[in-house]
């Protein structure tokens, strides 16, 4: 080959070696870049920090039933079921009942649809027969499913019924009022579905 009046000879061997070596050059770069984004694909690193939050412990339900004048009559006392209900995710141990000076609403009936005006009007003469009660082994269940926990709470004598009580109050159903606070805690004892105390 004549290059600007010089004659140039190439050896083929030579330039055989070179692309055969530029060859495996740049297929060792691309298998190094190749594994070097698999590596970087399947291995990690990193920090920060973790966070949890813990739950609002949610209020009990009390609902108060209803005591007869067949069980209840002036300077006696009758027993009170209270129907509890627990939207909580573990057991509550109910340890004490506040309960309200306010006195019971009479009805003529025991489905509490009719109310007994005389007898509210004169004065039903029946109250919770005490303003609070320690309580001991009342747990009410978990919430399970969408199913709240539920216990009954028999009050032997919890409800009084004083010589002010209205003559038009004989044969009556009277609902006690809610009561005023509950003081429990979690616990790790198993429930029961009914106790009285």
């Amino acid at each position: 080959m004549n290059v600007l009046g010089f004659t140039v000879s190439v050896d083929q061997t030579r330039k055989a070696r070179w692309t055969r070596r530029g060859v495996a050059l740049v297929t060792a770069i691309g298998l190094a870049a190749v594994g070097g984004v698999a590596y970087a694909y399947w291995t990690t690193t990193g920090s920060g920090a973790g966070t949890a939050a813990s739950g609002a412990a949610l209020g009990l339900t009390l609902t108060p039933g209803t005591v007869n004048t067949n069980t209840l009559y002036p300077q006696a006392t009758g027993d009170v079921a209270i129907a509890i209900s627990n939207p909580n995710p573990f057991p509550v141990s109910i340890d004490q009942i506040t309960f309200p000076a306010s006195p019971a609403t009479a009805y003529s009936n025991a489905g509490l649809t009719t109310p007994n005006a005389n007898c509210n009007s004169g004065g039903t003469g029946v109250a919770w027969a005490y303003a609070s009660k320690n309580l001991t082994g009342v747990i009410v269940a978990k919430k399970t499913g969408s199913t709240n926990g539920t216990l009954t709470l028999t009050l032997t004598g919890g409800a009084a019924m004083s010589n002010a009580s209205d003559n038009t109050c004989q044969s009556s159903f009277f609902k006690m009022p809610d009561v005023s606070s509950v003081t429990g805690s979690s616990s790790t004892s198993a429930p029961v579905s009914s106790i009285s105390q």
